[in-house]
């Protein structure tokens, strides 16, 4: 009963927690290779989404 009652705190806190990085650069053992090369670039880089017209959301997860 003790690890159900952790392991439902432990999901609980986990959905309240949530993070992002966007790499710019890829890198294997000592090779670098160029900035965007294998990686997509993020079109809206690290600014927050500030309204619901945003082309970049798609229309399925607009909130009206």
């Amino acid at each position: 009963m003790k690890i159900a009652t952790l392991f439902a705190a432990i999901m609980a806190l986990a959905q309240s927690v949530s993070a992002h990085y966007t790499f710019q650069q890829f890198s294997v053992g000592s090779t670098k290779y160029p900035v965007f090369q294998y990686i997509q670039q993020n079109l809206n880089y690290n600014s927050p989404v500030t309204g619901a017209g945003s082309m970049f959301l798609p229309r399925k997860n607009l909130v009206y």
